[in-house]
């Protein structure tokens, strides 16, 4: 669906003296006031919900979702009881004033449903008025003949209008190609001072452009700091300071939720895990690298309490065994003291194990890292110290190596989970990493999304890593499209492909466009630019202009240029019309060198036709283009579109613009 541009008039009501009560219609003040019609709707009862409406009614909540207003339900006009909304709205299914202008008096429009004054002739003001049809206002005449104006103006329509084209609003103050464009006090010339070098022009609310100096990149995003990020606008001019709040540090440029408890100590093993200062990561500090730790004959164990962690040596070796008279006693698992002696009673204390006195020749069992085996006379154990550790159940032990260093803490070969090794070397735990990934040893939150991207700017993308541990940025290339949905990409979509009007999907190939409402999904179907260079001069055929309702004003002729659409297929298409500058396929108003007028009609026209004319625009307001939206063509048929001046020719002039149509199918635009 195009872009809708609709040109929809402020209605205000006046009040004015009793004497000088304006009756519409009436082209006079002298009439009794109390025929004035009041425009003031009965109120409608409010709701927030259906149940609190009376029968037969619906709770309809406005535009913006706001507090609605009980409406009586309907499917004909016989279905309205009240007499004031008395006419049935089917596509809506609920009772309103009007529908449309018909439902309306004859100085009145349809508008949001409700009737309201709208001028469409000089007769239905008041003296001293004429009707500005363009917004159905009554405005003060400005002129009555050229005398009334001043230099450089003339008189046209009871408004003083520029003789020269204009070409900006006057004295306004506008960014132009890099630097500052100034109109003149009339709008007919402007001139550009380009900005220095390092420097930028930018929109100022006082001033209307100026020029600043760029201070960054435009589109940068950074850390200014470890508590704040930066975002550069677009012109490169103004650095904006986003604090993090306490509980986050900057990275890459976003405001990231720390990873732990900032200056923070805890155990993992035999090793100290230390949070740094941000709060965005840790570091592990193996007890063994202390040299107090070194020099120990068991080496030290890591012992955590509330914010902190502390190497403490060991005074034994974790799993050993020793012998207490005829008791056993083993060293705790930290390396802090031994278990409580346990008596062997019949059996026999062997290093630190109760083991039986008699045993089976060849048997095997474990003390710690020693293997001890039965002697062949079943007599006694030998002892022998394993270079690795010994592992196996009683009677079958065995010196095994180890499978990780004693009390070590690593991460996963894939990052997504810590391994800490138990105190004996035969063995590591696992602990995943939830919705994070393993550095140093620790589990971390992850910054971002495993293998996914996103736009930093139009022009760069920060691509995410594969454990989602940071993000890299990557700045677009030459010939490549924006950054869109995090890619640079050069590779257009095909007709028929999903497609959204947002930030969210690559762009449609050449001759495509995107059919879908804004931040909606679509598809990239046929879209046809069509673009005619034209001229219009005072000497140009003339034609007795209607309004934009297409009714007849009788005002003095306007030179015009008559236009076909053709849609040659089997299917309708529609079409938006529009004037622009030349050179410009975009309707951007603002840019014609004179006001324009638009047309559309059935059929040709001729200099006092009005017969088949479907609707007009301008736009509003002087030096307009003319745009009319949405144009449906049946399949095989044709419009025809009507281009000329607002105002009559008062001197001679030539206008160059260009005539524009766009809209999804396959379509032409021929002059005739």
């Amino acid at each position: 669906m195009l872009p809708t541009f609709r040109f929809i008039a402020a209605l205000a009501l006046t009040l004015l003296p009793a004497c000088d009560l304006l009756v519409p219609g009436s082209g006079t003040n002298d009439s009794d006031p109390e025929t004035v019609r009041d425009d003031t709707p009965p109120p409608l009862p409010p709701c927030q919900e259906n149940a609190d409406c009376r029968g037969g009614e619906l709770c309809v909540t406005g535009p913006e979702g706001d507090t609605g207003v009980c409406r009586e339900v309907c499917s004909v006009d016989d279905d309205c009881g009240d007499a004031f909304y008395a006419t049935c709205d089917g596509s809506a299914g609920f009772c309103v004033e009007c529908v449309g202008d018909d439902d309306c008096g004859d100085a009145e429009a349809c508008i949001d449903q409700l009737c309201a004054f709208f001028c469409r002739k000089d007769d239905d003001c008041g003296r001293g008025e004429f009707c500005d049809e363009r917004s159905g206002e009554c405005l003060e005449r400005e002129c009555a003949d050229d005398d009334d104006c001043s230099g450089g103006f003339a008189c046209d329509d009871f408004r003083c209008v520029s003789i020269l084209p204009i070409v900006c609003t006057a004295d306004a103050v506008r960014c132009v190609d890099g630097g500052v464009e100034t109109c003149n006090g009339d709008g007919t010339d402007a001139s550009v001072a380009a900005c220095d070098d390092g420097e930028a022009c930018v929109d100022d609310d006082d001033d209307g452009a100026r020029c600043a100096a760029v201070v960054c990149v435009p589109d940068e995003i950074g850390c200014e700091d470890d508590g704040a990020a930066f975002v550069c606008d677009g012109s490169g001019t103004q650095r904006t300071r986003l604090p993090c709040r306490s509980d986050q540090y900057c990275a890459t440029g976003v405001c990231r939720a720390q990873l732990c408890a900032p200056a923070t100590a805890t155990c993992a093993g035999d090793a100290r895990v230390v949070c740094d200062e941000r709060g965005a990561a840790t570091a592990v500090e193996p007890c063994a690298a202390e040299d107090r730790c070194a020099d120990s004959a068991f080496g030290c164990a890591c012992r955590a309490s509330g914010d902190d962690a502390t190497c403490v040596a060991r005074v034994c070796a974790p799993g050993t065994g020793q012998c207490v008279g005829n008791g056993a006693r083993v060293c705790n698992d930290d390396g802090s003291g031994f278990s409580t002696v346990t008596d062997c009673g019949a059996d026999a204390c062997v290093l630190g194990r109760c083991l039986p006195a008699s045993c089976t020749a060849g048997a095997t069992f474990c003390s710690g890292d020693a293997l001890l085996t039965c002697e062949a006379n079943g007599g006694g154990y030998r002892t022998t110290d394993c270079p690795g550790t010994c592992a196996g159940s009683d009677g079958a032990a065995a010196c095994v190596a180890r499978v990780c260093e004693p009390g070590s803490v690593r991460c996963a070969a894939d990052g997504a989970a810590v391994l800490v090794c138990n105190q004996r070397g035969t063995a590591e735990t696992s602990t995943a990493c939830d919705d994070g990934f393993c550095a140093g040893g620790t589990c971390q939150a992850r910054v971002c999304e495993p293998g996914t991207s996103r736009c930093a700017s139009d022009t760069s993308a920060l691509a995410c890593d594969a454990l989602g541990s940071a993000e890299e940025l990557v700045r677009c290339g030459a010939g490549e499209t924006p950054c869109i949905n995090g890619q640079c990409d050069e590779t257009p979509l095909t007709q028929g492909q999903q497609c959204t009007t947002g930030n969210t999907a690559r762009v449609c190939g050449a001759n495509l466009g995107c059919n879908a409402a804004a931040g909606q999904n679509g598809t990239c179907e046929v879209f046809t630019k069509a673009t005619r260079v034209s001229q219009l001069t005072d000497s140009d055929q003339t034609w007795n202009r209607p309004n934009a309702t297409c009714t007849a004003t009788g005002t003095q002729p306007r030179p015009f240029e008559e236009f076909e659409v053709v849609n040659p297929g089997a299917a309708p298409v529609t079409v938006s019309v529009f004037q622009s500058a030349v050179g410009s396929d975009d309707p951007v108003f603002g840019s014609c060198p004179r006001d324009l007028f638009l047309h559309v009609f059935a059929n040709r026209v001729g200099a006092n036709a009005v017969a088949g004319c479907t609707e007009g625009n301008d736009d509003g307001g002087p030096s307009t283009c003319g745009l009319v939206d949405e144009i449906t063509i049946p399949a095989g048929g044709r419009v025809f579109i009507v281009s000329s001046t607002f105002a009559a020719a008062t001197a001679p002039f030539i206008i160059d613009y260009q005539m524009n149509a766009q809209g999804f199918g396959a379509f032409t635009l021929n002059p005739l």
